[in-house]
């Protein structure tokens, strides 16, 4: 055999993969990554068409860049490989390909390197000219994600930096998920194997009324799969239970729409295959068209039920659980909590810095403006323990917490105000023999601004795990949906 082969889904001369049985061939394409295609599609020169070796190139090199082995494509699972994954809107392909340019270069503010023929599959296009307008209009031009500098080279701007730290959470609720929906999926296997035991063992193995016991099972499974879908994506990519702002509330429709989409592919073929298996098809088309009304009855009702929330939510201050400093240790920074080593001590420059004094501020005012937080001094964002001991030798007199405690009050009465300061609650705690400070701040019963040196008022709000300052007229915009009375 030849070391060198054109790779059967883009044509590339490539190299091959050592074998692993006789029946398939091995590819290392620079195009389309590494894969394994049987005899039987080779010969049967498959995929015939140019789409769907679009599809396939797109499937193989994703998963070499993901790390995974080299996939198989063989008769049995081609087509649906092909259906699997041929449905990505223009927004997942943008999403992959920020994805991939933040795994060439991490770096922010690094220019990135790119070949439009080699790396064009990363998108899941046909080919380069696709990938080309893929960057210019949709990346650079309508999203803003990216800035083309030349012919290959761009660089990600800081709203695409935003959008990849969103795919990663994407990716995080994804895998959560998916161990859940193992868990669902395993228990109905179990489930519907005692409903056909019972059923041999009383005679009524081939019937309509087994055919629709289990596809009652199906059909409750696949309503507590969109119920935990829902739930997972509040909690892993946006950090609560109750949505308040509008654009995430569309993310999380358009992600549990999907969802469903592919769940009731799932459905239907599985519970076809019970009515054929029953011996009860002529049933099937009338009642998989319940399963489908009730699929669509409950992504309406959970749709409808995040608005609802949100609504409802406008007209309550809502209230922030009481967090001991143990689980805030355990738990990630995001949009109620923030670690800082320390308040007015630079770590990087290792001398007293009250610039600094301004970052405490300003996450304490945001955290008031968005959804109530914790702010925890003394403990650095990789959750190693700082203390307080730099802060403390920079007062005089002996009572360093007390000090300390005075001067972050002062802090807040002069940039924000004295009533404000009355309702933070601060304590003291000793982990690691070190002293941390943990602010508690609730979500504001009105909201607040922060003074800057100039006396200039500045209204800041938390998004993800930072603090963003909002311009006059987005401000105006928030406060209304926030406190509509």
């Amino acid at each position: 055999m030849n070391s060198k082969e054109n790779c059967y889904l883009c044509g590339l001369e490539s190299d091959y993969l050592p074998y692993r049985h006789k029946a398939e061939r091995g590819i290392s394409c620079k195009r389309c990554g590494d894969y394994y295609i049987d005899d039987l599609l080779v010969e049967c020169k498959e995929p015939i068409n140019i789409e769907n070796g679009a599809i396939l190139s797109g499937y193989t090199r994703w998963e070499k860049e993901l790390g995974n082995s080299p996939p198989e494509i063989n008769a049995q699972n081609i087509d649906q490989l092909i259906e699997d994954h041929k449905s990505f809107s223009t927004r997942d392909k943008v999403d992959k390909l920020l994805s991939y340019f933040s795994k060439i270069n991490p770096n922010k503010g690094s220019f990135i390197s790119f070949d439009t023929k080699l790396d064009y599959p990363i998108t899941f296009l046909k080919n380069s000219d696709e990938f080309w307008y893929l960057l210019l209009e949709e990346a650079q031009k309508n999203l803003g994600y990216l800035k083309v500098e030349a012919r290959d080279f761009a660089k990600i701007i800081p709203l695409g930096w935003e959008r990849i730290e969103l795919i990663k959470k994407f990716d995080l609720a994804d895998k959560k998920f998916e161990i859940e929906r193992r868990k669902v999926d395993s228990g109905i296997i179990y489930e519907e194997s005692n409903l056909k035991e019972r059923a041999n063992l009383n005679g009524t193995r081939k019937s309509s009324g087994l055919a629709r016991k289990i596809k009652g099972l199906y059909l409750a499974t696949s309503l507590d799969k969109i119920e935990k879908k829902n739930e997972t994506d509040k909690k892993i990519i946006f950090g609560k239970t109750i949505l308040m702002d509008s654009n995430e509330i569309n993310i999380l429709a358009e992600r549990i729409q999907r969802f469903v989409e592919k769940e009731r592919a799932f459905v239907e073929e599985k519970i076809k295959n019970i009515y054929q298996e029953c011996g009860s098809l002529s049933y099937y088309e009338n009642d998989i068209k319940d399963v489908i009304n009730k699929l669509e009855e409950k992504t309406k009702e959970i749709i409808l039920g995040l608005q609802i929330e949100k609504d409802q939510r406008k007209r309550i201050i809502p209230e922030l659980p009481e967090i001991d400093i143990d689980e805030l240790l355990k738990m990630e920074e995001g949009t109620q909590l923030e670690f800082k080593s320390s308040f007015q001590w630079d770590v990087e420059q290792n001398c007293e810095n009250k610039r600094l004094r301004d970052e405490a501020v300003k996450t304490v005012a945001a955290f008031n403006n968005t959804e109530g937080g914790y702010l925890l001094i003394g403990v650095d964002n990789k959750k190693t323990i700082f203390g307080l001991n730099k802060d403390y030798n920079l007062f005089k007199g002996d009572q360093k917490r007390d000090i300390f405690l005075q001067t972050f009050t002062q802090v807040i009465e002069n940039r924000i105000s004295i009533d404000f300061a009355a309702k933070i609650k601060v304590d003291f705690f000793i982990i690691e023999g070190k002293d941390i400070c943990r602010i508690k701040v609730k979500f504001g019963e009105y909201p607040v601004w922060v003074r800057d040196k100039n006396k200039n008022e500045i209204f800041h709000i938390r998004i993800q795990n930072s603090s963003k300052s909002l311009i006059p007229s987005e401000s105006v915009d928030y406060i209304k949906k926030k406190w509509p009375h």
